[in-house]
């Protein structure tokens, strides 16, 4: 997949207020929301080495390692992008940002 489309299926999820909605909530279709709801029969994620929660997946399944990869090489064109444009922001004010900060705790 290249960057150009990977880009398109992010513009298309980010544009699905409802799924970001249920992440924010705890209300995925992931084993440990399902679980916690009795729809899923464990929590444990497929790769058996945590529970499946949105963070997992994102960040830490070996299961979704091609995913991710794609993820960052679509971010890092997106920050080439901006730097060539001069948007950058400061380093404090990205230090700042809940994302940030959460992928720095992970």
């Amino acid at each position: 997949m290249s960057w150009q489309s990977a880009s398109w299926r992010i513009r298309e999820l980010s544009s699905n207020p409802v799924a970001y909605c249920r992440i924010l909530l705890h209300d995925t279709m992931l084993n440990t929301d399902g679980f916690r709801t009795g729809v899923a029969e464990s929590s444990m994620c497929a790769c058996k080495t945590d529970n499946k929660t949105v963070e997992h997946v994102l960040f830490r399944c070996a299961n979704h390692d091609d995913c991710r990869t794609q993820l960052m090489d679509v971010v890092e064109n997106i920050w080439i992008s901006v730097t060539a444009k001069n948007f950058v922001h400061s380093k404090a004010h990205i230090e700042r940002t809940e994302f940030f900060r959460f992928c720095h705790e992970a």
